[in-house]
């Protein structure tokens, strides 16, 4: 019989790892912690020269705006998204690193979450770009999304580098 590979092994008797845990922890709770710092301010404030600014603007839509003005559907994809990111956590939860990338995943999806369940919408804040051009604003758990989802891309690439035969 042979040795199933780290990503494909089952973990012992926990549901989710640690690594699982403390990332979705960490993102959810330093994005609702910043969210109150930004909930304070009155105006927009230029960081590093303008290129980077605290604008703070709401989101009742998904990424990047979109579904703005549907209702309860921003909240019906979240919920399912982190229904399917919590099953497949339990899947892999041997793997510590795509653990703690898919508790980032979650904790800024949960975080949001929380958001639009509690006030209507998500606090979007971070204004990144040179003049007029301008990325759309986003706050901490998207960057915990964004972290995650490069964490899992790296981690396929890697891991699929680990096992294609040599060609040797």
């Amino acid at each position: 019989m042979t040795a199933r590979p780290a990503h494909e092994r089952v973990a012992g008797p926990g549901f989710v790892s640690a690594a699982f845990v403390i990332g979705a922890l960490a993102a959810t709770l330093a994005d609702q912690l910043v969210d109150a710092g930004v909930r304070a301010i009155d105006a927009p404030r230029d960081l590093l020269g303008g290129v980077v600014r605290l604008a703070p603007s709401t989101n009742d839509g998904v990424a990047f705006g979109l579904l703005q003005g549907t209702g309860p559907v921003p909240v019906v994809l979240s919920v399912g998204a982190m229904v399917a990111i919590v099953a497949y956590a339990h899947r892999h939860r041997a793997d510590g690193a795509i653990s703690l990338a898919l508790g980032l995943l979650l904790g800024g999806a949960l975080a949001n979450l929380i958001e639009r369940l509690t006030r209507g919408a998500v606090l979007d804040y971070v204004d990144m770009g040179l003049g007029d051009l301008r990325w759309p604003t986003f706050n901490v758990g998207d960057i915990a999304i964004s972290i995650a989802i490069l964490l899992l891309i790296a981690g396929s690439v890697w891991r699929d580098r680990r096992t294609r035969p040599s060609s040797r």
